[in-house]
């Protein structure tokens, strides 16, 4: 019994616990504290990988439906004319614009569709177009 006991303090003293239990219930305790960290951090990569595939799927296909719009418009769009966008005109010469007094109001014109602003001292108007 005596060589037993001393073998045993022998070994707890190599692997630097002591004999009577409780350091191997803490290190049995920290590793596996660290063993679930690490398969956290394992499925933590996992997710993230797929995460990533997932994203770059999604992408792909984002660019593949763009290519496929893209290409479509110019084909159709070979035979068609194209409209051409025009600038509105709600006078046509500045004689045209109706003159406010010196008071600084908004006005609106139905008749042209404009917005009158004073700027300055000055009607400025807007067509209801460039306001949209």
């Amino acid at each position: 019994e005596e060589e037993e006991e001393e073998e045993d303090k022998e070994n707890a003293s190599r692997r630097g616990r002591r004999g009577d239990g409780k350091g191997e219930e803490v290190l049995g305790k920290r590793s596996s504290a660290l063993r679930d960290r690490q398969d956290r951090t394992a499925e933590d990569e996992q997710t993230e990988a797929q995460r990533r595939e997932k994203q770059d799927e999604l992408t792909r296909k984002a660019n593949e439906e763009t290519i496929r719009i893209l290409t479509q418009n110019k084909q159709s769009g070979a035979g068609d004319k194209t409209k051409e966008v025009k600038d509105p005109v709600a006078y046509p010469s500045p004689a045209d614009i109706p003159h406010s007094s010196k008071d600084a109001l908004i006005k609106v014109d139905g008749r042209a569709e404009t917005v009158l602003l004073p700027i300055y001292g000055v009607s400025v108007p807007f067509h209801i177009s460039v306001i949209k």
